[in-house]
């Protein structure tokens, strides 16, 4: 448990990291942010599947993106805490994630994937 907690604390940090680090560059260049505000995450592209998907497994993320993008996707529990999260560049189309519950307990969730100033979520469900 305490290594749980050790984890989720630093994914917090490098999070708030990530964030400070996009504010930044957004007030840097404010007229790059103008130029791809709302492009990139196509509204309804996020799929999850199987869900509920049982603890331990794998499911499989996926979604369409007009351009290239860097998305952020957190996984937060019922209470709201993050469980998982990471950052990444990806390119323009279908894109597919496989993640793995191992680690994660049984409950429901909630998938956000991030991206400039869209963001979809979708509920997540592992079972025992």
């Amino acid at each position: 448990m305490r290594k749980l907690r050790f984890i989720v604390i630093i994914q917090l940090i490098l999070l708030v990291v990530l964030i400070a680090l996009t504010i930044n560059s957004q007030a840097a260049n404010p007229g790059d942010s103008d130029k791809k505000k709302g492009k990139s995450l196509s509204k309804g592209a996020l799929k999850l599947y199987p869900n509920p998907v049982p603890m331990g497994e794998e499911f499989k993320i996926e979604y369409t993106l007009e351009e290239e993008t860097e998305l952020y996707v957190i996984v937060n529990d019922q209470e709201g805490d993050i469980s998982f999260f990471f950052t990444e560049t990806f390119g323009p189309g279908t894109n597919n994630i496989i993640f793995n519950t191992a680690g994660m307990e049984a409950g429901k969730y909630t998938l956000s994937i991030n991206a400039d100033k869209k963001s979809e979520k979708v509920k997540l469900e592992i079972t025992d």
